[in-house]
C-alpha cells in the first residue's frame, strides 16, 4: 500500500521520495543529536558531542561557584535538605520576601519534621528570639494558609501550629512565622522581625 502511494507521489510531484525520506530522516537524527547530545556516528557530530560535553561542564562549575558563593554570604548547608540563612536584621514580611528572592533563594517553606529539627537547631543561637518569619501567608483568603509557592501548607508536608495559632489577631495578622520551637504562628505582614531564607537542594 505504501509503497503505490509513494510511487504516485513521485509520479505526480516528480520528486524522488527516497530521497526526500533520507533528508526527513538526516535532519531528525541531527536534531537529536543536537538536543540529545549524542555521538552520531562522524566527526562533525563527535565534534558537537565535545562542544555539548563542555557546555555540560560549564554548567558544572556554574552551579559549583553558586552555592559556594551561598555559603560565602552566611548560608549553612544541611545535608539531604539545603541552605538556609537566618538574617538577624529586622525587616517586613514583603521586605524579607524580597531579600531571600535577590539571594536567588526564597523565604523558609518547612516540609517536614526533618527540616523544621534542622532549623529549630539553627536558630538556637538566639534564644532570646520568639519567632521569624518564614515564607506562607493567608492574603488571599482569611484562614486559608499557602506557602510562597502557593500550595496548602498541609501539601507542603507541615502543619504544625502553636499553641492557639493561628489567631488573627486584631483581624490582622496575615503572614506567616515560626517559633523558636518550630511551631507556626500568624503575624502582622507589618512587623519588622527576623527571617530565615533558604534554597533546596
Amino acid at each position: 500500500m505504501w509503497s503505490w502511494y509513494y510511487k504516485k507521489k513521485r509520479m505526480a510531484t516528480g520528486v524522488n521520495m527516497k530521497a526526500f525520506k533520507w533528508i526527513i530522516l538526516t535532519t531528525v537524527s541531527i536534531l537529536a543529536c543536537g538536543v540529545r547530545c549524542v555521538t552520531c556516528g562522524n566527526a562533525s557530530d563527535h565534534h558537537a558531542d565535545k562542544n555539548c560535553d563542555l557546555s555540560f561542564e560549564k554548567t558544572d562549575v556554574s552551579v559549583k561557584t553558586w552555592e559556594l558563593n551561598l555559603l560565602a554570604s552566611g548560608y549553612q548547608l544541611r545535608t539531604n535538605l539545603g541552605y538556609y540563612k537566618l538574617y538577624t536584621t529586622s525587616l517586613k514580611w514583603g521586605q524579607a520576601w524580597k531579600k531571600c528572592e535577590a539571594d536567588g533563594t526564597h523565604l523558609l517553606i518547612i516540609n517536614s519534621e526533618t527540616e523544621a529539627q534542622a532549623v529549630r537547631e539553627i536558630v538556637s543561637s538566639y534564644p532570646s528570639q520568639y519567632a521569624y518569619i518564614i515564607g506562607f501567608h493567608d492574603y488571599f483568603l482569611e484562614g486559608y494558609y499557602v506557602s510562597i509557592h502557593g500550595m496548602r501548607l498541609e501539601d507542603e508536608g507541615y502543619s504544625k501550629w502553636g499553641s492557639g495559632q493561628p489567631d488573627n489577631w486584631k483581624g490582622s495578622e496575615h503572614c506567616g512565622a515560626m517559633r523558636k520551637d518550630g511551631s507556626l504562628a500568624d503575624v502582622h505582614c507589618t512587623y519588622s522581625m527576623w527571617f530565615i531564607c533558604e534554597h533546596e537542594i
